[in-house]
Parts: structure tokens; C-alpha cells; sequence
């Protein structure tokens, strides 16, 4: 079943729910009545039942409203500006670092890592060794948007060596330095408050983009203006991202072509 279609009879099934419960408490009549000896007795009505019944007509009318703007397409129904999230990818940034690194052959569309990373002394051996591997985890990236997976011992021992702890203690903290530099650069331009925040003032033109909207930044460390869309995805350089004025042109552009 489709998703949208789901909650559209769920929230429809609550909005009928509740206006039946309003109907029957609408008919129902409480109250107190006197009886007097030398006069007719009086009975005064309750309100309450009405007032619930109203408040319940109300919910059901909010109810009903939801279930018809959930049913809307994702590029017709409204979406919150805090629907964009924007990163950078651990993995796909050590990925990278492996690429250059190792002089690993996936992701040839994507440009060199910035800062540079030297390739290895033991490059041919670690590609022998993780080549087939990382060239797999770099496919199974693609395929998720460049979600953020963080790397953890679960992953196995080969992976955990490959983009966890290294190989050896050396490699281990030189990709670790190299990681964790990148992210406190990319931390530092969220920081520097709306008016400035490259993924907030980027939220407007991604959530209002046709055909597909527009729902992620992936920022990934490496050089040049580099920008392409996959699926919800923006894939941008951080070279380009870090300049708010270029990365907005660049995203227009991309969008307009």
C-alpha cells in the first residue's frame, strides 16, 4: 500500500470516529431537576455534553482536513523549511580519502579530496587487499543518497581497518586527523547563523524544486565547484558549498538545466 494513501485512511478513519462520537453526544441531555410541593418542578439542562460534542466536531473536522493534505503529492503538499537536513557524510568522506589514499578506481565522477591526500607507499598492496571491498561500500552509498553511516568494530574487520581504525597505527591517525579536520570545517559554517548557513538559505529553492523535491545536502570534502543532484540528494563540494553566493547560483543552474 502506498504510503501516503496509508495515513490518509488512518487520519480519515479518526475524522469519522469523532464526528460520530459528536453526533451522540449532541443528543444526549443531562441535568437536574426540583420538585416543588405548590409549584411544577424545574429541570435545568446541562451544557456539557453539547461543548464536548462541539470540541469533538472540531477535531474531527482537523482530522478530516489532514487526511486530504496527506494524500498530496510530496511536491504539491506543503513542506517545513526544517525538512532539509544538510552533512557531511563520515563514510563517504573516508571513502574518499581511501580513494585517493590507495589510488582506489570508484567514484571517478567525484573530484580529488581537498586538502590533497598523498597516495600511500603500500597503495598496491591495499588495493589488492580492500580494493573489491570499499568499491562495493562505495556503490551501496550511492545507492542509500550518501546517507550518514557512522563506522563502527559491527562493521567487520576488514571495514573497521579500512575506514575505521586503519591499518596500522600510523594510517589509523592520519585518517582520523584528516576526517574529523574536515568535519569541524564543515560544523563551523552551520554555526555562523541563518543568514549565513549555506543549507538554511539553500532550504527555499531545494523545497520548491520541480520535478523532484529536494531534501538533502551532502557535502562531501573535495575540491573545485562541484554540485549534482541524486534522487533527493544535493552532492556538493565543500570548495563550493563554504561560498553561499556560488553554491545557490550553481544550485539554480543545476535545477534550470
Amino acid at each position: 500500500m502506498d504510503r501516503r494513501r496509508g495515513i490518509h485512511v488512518g487520519w480519515m478513519l479518526l475524522a469519522v470516529v469523532f464526528a460520530l462520537a459528536a453526533v451522540f453526544l449532541w443528543q444526549v441531555q443531562t441535568g437536574t431537576c426540583t420538585d416543588w410541593v405548590d409549584a411544577p418542578g424545574e429541570c435545568t439542562v446541562s451544557p456539557v455534553p453539547r461543548i464536548s460534542a462541539g470540541i469533538l466536531l472540531l477535531l474531527a473536522a482537523g482530522f478530516a482536513l489532514k487526511a486530504f493534505t496527506a494524500n498530496v503529492g510530496a511536491e504539491q503538499a506543503f513542506q517545513s523549511p526544517l525538512s532539509v537536513t544538510a552533512d557531511m557524510p563520515r563514510r563517504v568522506a573516508r571513502l574518499l580519502y581511501r580513494r585517493d589514499r590507495w589510488g582506489l578506481d570508484y567514484a571517478p565522477d567525484v573530484p580529488p579530496c581537498a586538502p590533497p591526500v598523498s597516495q600511500a607507499a603500500d597503495a598496491v598492496a591495499r588495493r589488492e587487499q580492500y580494493g573489491a571491498m570499499l568499491t562495493s561500500i562505495w556503490d551501496d552509498a550511492v545507492a542509500t543518497e550518501h546517507v550518514d553511516l557512522p563506522v563502527g568494530p559491527d562493521d567487520g574487520p576488514q571495514l573497521w581497518a579500512a575506514l575505521g581504525e586503519g591499518v596500522d597505527a600510523d594510517d589509523g591517525a592520519s585518517l582520523r586527523a584528516w576526517t574529523a579536520a574536515r568535519h569541524q570545517e564543515f560544523v563551523a559554517t552551520a554555526t555562523q547563523g541563518p543568514r549565513h548557513d549555506p543549507a538554511w538559505l539553500a532550504r527555499e529553492t531545494m523545497l520548491t524544486a520541480s520535478p523532484t523535491v529536494l531534501r538533502h545536502i551532502a557535502v562531501l570534502p573535495v575540491a573545485g565547484d562541484w554540485l549534482q543532484i541524486s534522487g533527493t540528494t544535493v552532492l556538493v563540494s565543500f570548495a563550493l558549498y563554504r561560498d553561499p553566493k556560488r553554491f545557490l547560483a550553481a544550485l539554480h543552474e543545476r535545477l534550470a538545466g
